[in-house]
């Protein structure tokens, strides 16, 4: 049975405004207009709050933060400008069902967004993001520092990111594509695909879906790929170094390298060695196969 870690507990919790007292210039929670722009300084923190409809995010080279909403000459944001945080969330009076937001941003900045059905894309930034949605789907690209993707009904893409990836769905995919940071991956429903991923740890984990890996592997690298009813696929470039558990009930195992067992145990658990055995590689599928490829 796969163990899924608390990561695929998505509850969206919100995010309170800070205590400090309220920038003189923009009142906290009060109302802006469809395009609104804030000044930020280094340190401060964006939080998009209660969004619906699709959020994009780009960078430019202003210690500025702007907002635009596509809700017409009514519509609008509420912006809480704190110290350390700016917090912008939907007008409630003249949001729309389904609101387009283009928020610009300087690079450096860190970003926290939050919603419900809610579609993001993030792009550029390198102070750290955090994602989370209910119904849509999650890109972030082009980024460094920690980045959290998250989608209960979604599909979650992160690529070209140096840093830590976290990235988790409930009933849809995931994409990880050239990442150089430890990587934690995990769905429900849905495939994991991890391409071109460079990091000391990996762990892909999904229930009902197939995980696919291609990488290189630290000496002291630990990766753990693991579904149960689907197939896991591995492509390394050799040489390979690493010491291998390959566990399947119902299932085959087939590998490109030439593999000397050292242990087979009931329920189709073998154990072997590639080149010094620096890393060690865990792969399991409950029902179905375990390929591993050269690349």
């Amino acid at each position: 049975m796969v163990q899924l870690t608390p990561l695929l507990v998505l509850a969206l919790a919100s995010v309170g405004p800070s205590a400090a007292a309220p920038d003189p210039v923009i009142a906290a929670g009060s109302a802006a207009p469809a395009d609104t722009t804030v000044t930020v300084t280094r340190g401060d923190r964006l939080v998009l709050q209660n969004l619906s409809g699709r959020v994009s995010v780009e960078t430019w080279g202003r210690d500025e933060v702007r907002v635009v909403s596509n809700g017409g000459d009514e519509a609008g944001v509420r912006v809480d400008r704190r110290t350390g945080a700016v917090q912008v969330r939907p007008d409630r009076r003249y949001e729309g069902d389904r609101e387009r937001y283009v928020v610009t941003v300087p690079e450096w900045i860190s970003i926290d967004v939050r919603g419900h059905e809610l579609d993001a894309s993030i792009r550029g930034v390198n102070g750290g993001v955090s994602v989370r949605t209910v119904e849509g789907d999650v890109e972030v690209s082009d980024a460094r520092g920690p980045v959290s993707a998250r989608s209960v009904e979604g599909t979650v893409t992160v690529e070209d990111v140096d840093g830590p990836v976290t990235a988790a769905s409930g009933d849809d995919d995931i994409f990880v594509r050239r990442v150089r940071g430890p990587v934690v991956a995990q769905t429900v429903d849905g495939d994991v695909v991890l391409d071109d991923v460079s990091g000391a740890t990996v762990e892909g984990g999904t229930v009902d879906g197939s995980i696919y890996f291609s990488g290189a592997l630290a000496s002291r690298g630990e990766y753990r790929l693991v579904t149960h009813d689907g197939d896991v696929t591995v492509a390394l470039s050799p040489p390979v170094s690493a010491s291998v558990v390959v566990s399947t009930f119902d299932g085959d195992f087939e590998s490109d390298f030439a593999v000397t067992m050292e242990r087979f145990a009931a329920g189709k658990e073998l154990r072997f060695t590639l080149g010094d055995g620096g890393a060690k590689l865990f792969l399991e599928a409950f029902d179905g196969n375990i390929r591993l490829r050269r690349r």
